[in-house]
């Protein structure tokens, strides 16, 4: 303030008016810090490497953006009561640097809520790519127990040892049960690949 006796020559309006911009302008390197790190945790959450701590920042990090809104927002009704008529202690003149400290304010809650939306837009991304990764999982592991169901379930039966299998007694026996199996197991998997599951 001191730095610009023209404007302080307007008494503590000019003062007030320093205290509050000072405070919203230094929100700026905050948040530009902040959209960095979002940045960042955007790039790991669409790398398939998401571990605990990445989701313990995330939350943090929300947390921290939640509360530096709180901090904010109230700002804006300072600035708008500033300005209103019904406020004596502040003259007329300074309206529009207060109206300019109002804007700025506007513009860091804007931004807060880009990040917070930025982050839970990027966790439900997050989320889904899992899912589809489950999903295409245990895709693979029911068609493999369905190809691999019969054949075991006519191994099983031989394994038995029945005395009176007619099949025991060919010469073809052991061989026939080997292309059941096979025929059995790849009747299915052909059935998967037509209805373009695999």
């Amino acid at each position: 303030c001191e730095g610009a006796p023209k404007m302080l020559a307007m008494g503590e309006c000019f003062v007030v008016y320093s205290i509050i911009d000072f405070v919203v302008d230094n929100y700026f390197p905050v948040l530009h810090e902040l959209e960095s790190e979002v940045d960042n945790l955007e790039d790991t959450l669409f790398s398939n490497s998401v571990g605990r701590l990445d989701v313990e920042r995330i939350y943090g990090l929300r947390h921290e953006l939640r509360l530096m809104r709180r901090a904010v927002q109230p700002l804006q009704e300072v600035c708008n009561r500033i300005m209103r008529f019904d406020v004596p202690l502040i003259d007329q003149c300074m309206h529009p640097y207060f109206r300019d400290v109002q804007d700025h304010v506007i513009q860091v809650v804007e931004r807060i809520d880009n990040l917070i939306e930025l982050i839970s837009g990027g966790w439900e991304a997050n989320l889904l790519l899992t899912s589809v990764q489950q999903n295409s999982t245990i895709k693979i592991f029911s068609v493999a127990a369905v190809v691999l169901m019969p054949p075991t379930l006519v191994a099983s039966i031989y394994g038995m040892n029945f005395k009176s299998i007619p099949e025991l007694d060919w010469s073809f026996g052991y061989p026939a049960a080997l292309i059941t199996m096979l025929i059995v197991a790849i009747l299915p998997y052909l059935l998967f690949r037509w209805m373009k599951w695999l």
